[in-house]
């Protein structure tokens, strides 16, 4: 039985691209934790737009990506927070 993931929107970036999609997010880990423990050696996005970094270039879309984590320079969740699990009441 697979565990529901929680969707994060994120901003990946590599030293050509700006990458926005959504990481799925183990429930009740913290974004970096999840991020840094996982054995992969890609960053899994979903609903991804890809946006050189210089401004003369085409943007992409994709319904998925897979990132090298050797490439990857900057993760920047935009949920309004850290990407940490919510906190139980």
């Amino acid at each position: 039985m697979r565990t529901a993931k929680r969707p994060v929107p994120v901003v990946v970036y590599t030293d050509r691209y700006r990458i926005e999609g959504v990481y799925h997010l183990t429930p009740q880990v913290r974004f970096l934790d999840d991020l840094n423990l996982r054995q992969r050696e890609f960053v899994a996005l979903t609903d991804a737009r890809i946006a050189p970094l210089e401004p003369s270039g085409r943007v992409e879309e994709a319904a998925f990506v897979a990132v090298n984590k050797q490439r990857v320079v900057l993760v920047v969740p935009q949920d309004g927070g850290e990407g940490s699990a919510p906190q139980k009441s």
